[in-house]
């Protein structure tokens, strides 16, 4: 009889280990969904960060650029008065000047031009194909 209960008991603690084993295991098959769901997610937020550093990168390497190459106040001042003593040597306001490309003054409009937008336009055309 002592041996039955045993037997039983080894019964019971088997089909009790097993049950537990197979929820573990139930378990283990969720935390794993769980794992490659949050294995995406993180991956899915590293690289949208690397391209957003990416791209801050690009924007901070053109901004450098950009003031690498754009001049100083001072210098700028002093390009801006060599430009309004070489075409507006008498200071007038406001002035149109229509430049050719080697900076050759085509025709000037002192004051504001007495003409409808249309009309400045096609003025503006005939003065370039005079030059040509």
């Amino acid at each position: 009889n002592n041996n039955n209960n045993n037997n039983e008991d080894e019964d019971d603690n088997q089909s009790n280990s097993t049950s537990s084993d197979e929820s573990n295991n139930n378990n283990n098959h969720v935390d794993d969904g769980e794992d490659v769901a949050r294995q995406r997610r993180t991956r899915k937020f590293t690289e949208k960060q690397m391209q957003l550093n990416y791209l801050q990168i690009i924007k901070t390497r053109k901004k450098a650029r950009n003031e690498a190459l754009k001049p100083s106040r001072e210098e700028q001042q002093k390009i801006n008065d060599d430009i309004a003593n070489q075409y507006n040597s008498k200071g007038s306001f406001p002035l149109t000047i229509l430049l050719n490309e080697n900076g050759k003054v085509l025709k000037e409009w002192e004051g504001f031009p007495k003409l409808t937008p249309d009309e400045f336009v096609e003025n503006i055309k005939s003065v370039i194909d005079a030059d040509k």
